[in-house]
């Protein structure tokens, strides 16, 4: 269950969908009026000039964003070396296949302080 509160046309009653990118773009000028207005084109819904927020809930599937199984990432494209994930960043000793979990690098730098 997604729960938003999503921009509506006050005038026409209808979800609008603001211009989010580049000029009169939501995350370039912070306007609202402007990204619904440059979006008319892209849209093909008028804009009547007024508009407001609502709660709204949709259902999502389950493979919302999930990728084909042909293109399912493998054990290899997170833990060999050069692979997605940037193990010490995420306070790791290193990939935890190897060095186990955060736990065990806790224990072992309380250890050495000991």
């Amino acid at each position: 269950m997604h729960r938003a509160r999503q921009p509506y046309d006050a005038g026409y009653n209808y979800l609008l969908i603001p211009n989010t990118a580049g000029e009169g773009g939501f995350w370039k000028e912070f306007d609202w009026d402007k990204a619904f207005r440059t979006n008319v084109p892209n849209t093909g819904l008028a804009y009547s000039g007024s508009y407001g927020f609502a709660r709204t809930a949709m259902y999502w599937t389950q493979s919302h964003m999930v990728q084909p199984k042909e293109r399912a990432l493998q054990c290899v494209d997170c833990h060999e070396a050069g692979g997605r994930m940037d193990w010490e960043a995420l306070g790791y000793l290193g990939d935890p296949m190897r060095w186990g979990g955060r736990d065990r690098q806790m224990a072992i730098e309380w250890s050495a302080g000991q």
